[in-house]
This record gives C-alpha cells, structure tokens and sequence, in this order.
C-alpha cells in the first residue's frame, strides 16, 4: 500500500473505500470468489464501502451482457447436439425448455446476483441524483481533466466522470 495513503488511514482521514467498472472487469465479475469475495470483510469494519450508481448500472449491464453470452453459447451447443443427435430426445427437448427460461431470465438474475453481492459486502450505493454535479462534469470534460483525456473519445469517460463527480459530492 502506498505510504501516504497508509499514513492517512491510520490518521483517520481516509475513512470510505470506492472501487470502479474496472476493478470488476479485471476480476471477471466473479462476484463470489477472489477479490470481489473479499471485499465483503468491509461490511463489518470501520470503513465505508460506498459504489456510485453509475459504476453500479454499468456492471449489472456487463453481468447481464455475459449472461446473454452463456445462454447463447448454451443454445448454440444444443443446437449442435441436437443437429447430430448427441443427446436422446427427451433430454434435448428438456436442456432445450431450461436454456429458453434461462435465456428469458438473464438480465434480472443478473440485477440479483449484483444486488446479493452487496448486501453481503454492505455497500453503499450513491446516486448521481443527491451528491453528482453535472456543471462539474462539463468544465471536466471541455478542459480535458481526469477522467477525461485532452483529445480522443471522451464519451466513453462521461459514466466515470459522474460516477467520480458522485464521489467527490
């Protein structure tokens, strides 16, 4: 841990942990096991474990977009096991009707696989709504200050930009 931040954790200064999109992507948005697992000891400490709603939409967008994925890549594979008989029809047709429920069901299972993971982490989520200032947000982005880069695509950086401006209020 870097010294200055250890320093003010111990001076009681730093008292909230944050994490953004990314850290969930890099961890496979495993949110049962590894590191994401983990930050469930946060519920019981003395830190605040606070996630803007905007970093929180953006990962229920990504678990339900994998979650499509599977169910697709499922389909497809009975699709192949049916096409070369692989399975007995009564267990096709029965893998077949699961795979359509499931595929029916993605994006809400996948809103309550995240919305479990933090009541078991004790996250606080925040909305942009309350304490995000989208004037800030703009003077950011039109002189290309963090999160927004001086040129290029700044589009993609407006859901950071509000998720830290939420942060920040």
């Amino acid at each position: 841990m870097d010294e200055k931040i250890n320093d003010l954790i111990h001076a009681g200064e730093i008292t909230a942990l944050t994490i953004d999109t990314s850290v969930f992507e890099r961890n496979s948005l495993a949110l049962e096991s590894g590191l994401l697992a983990q930050l469930e000891q946060f519920r019981e400490s003395e830190f605040e474990f606070v996630i803007a709603n905007t970093v929180a939409s953006e990962v229920k967008r990504h678990l339900a977009k994998n979650a499509t994925d599977a169910t697709k890549a499922l389909r497809t594979a009975l699709a192949h096991t049916a096409k070369h008989r692989a399975l007995s029809s009564a267990h096709q047709e029965e893998l077949t009707a699961l795979s359509n429920l499931a595929a029916a069901d993605d994006d809400a299972r996948a809103r309550k696989r995240f919305d479990d993971w933090v009541r078991r982490a004790g996250v606080n989520l925040i909305h942009e709504g309350e304490f995000g200032a989208i004037g800030e947000v703009m003077r950011r982005y039109e002189a290309g200050e963090p999160p927004f880069a001086e040129a290029g695509e700044k589009k993609q950086e407006f859901p950071d930009a509000v998720a830290l401006s939420t942060l920040e209020g």
